[in-house]
């Protein structure tokens, strides 16, 4: 039976294979932040305490960051285990700032952004 699905967050994972979605299932109103391939297509919902506001990806491509009753916290996906940073429950937003585009260099000890800029713009055309 196919559920008509609505995201309203996508994160990929920094190697670009997975992602975690905030949405909700129309037919049964389950809401929360789910887990999935890069395609977003086979998602599982994470659980409650891993159901994180502001949720972003940590570079290890195995934990996310957010927010979990006003306090930061991290937790494992694929274990589902949490951890908290904070407990004064005054944490509302975490912020969290990585590159825009994930980038291995292949045999070069460095990369410009312009040569990779000229790669995405070159590949949309």
């Amino acid at each position: 039976m196919n559920h008509r699905f609505f995201a309203y967050r996508i994160r990929w994972s920094p190697n670009g294979k997975r992602t975690i979605v905030r949405g909700a299932v129309e037919e049964n109103g389950m809401e929360g932040l789910f887990l999935g391939d890069a395609p977003a297509r086979n998602l599982i919902r994470l659980n409650d305490e891993v159901s994180l506001g502001g949720a972003e990806w940590l570079p290890d491509n195995k934990h996310i960051v957010g927010t979990s009753g006003r306090n930061v916290v991290v937790a494992n996906v694929d274990t589902q285990e949490v951890q908290h940073l904070t407990d004064d429950g005054q944490s509302v937003f975490v912020f969290w700032h990585d590159a825009p585009l994930a980038v291995e260099s292949v045999g070069k000890l460095s990369t410009s952004w312009g040569a990779i800029k000229g790669q995405v713009i070159d590949s949309a055309k």
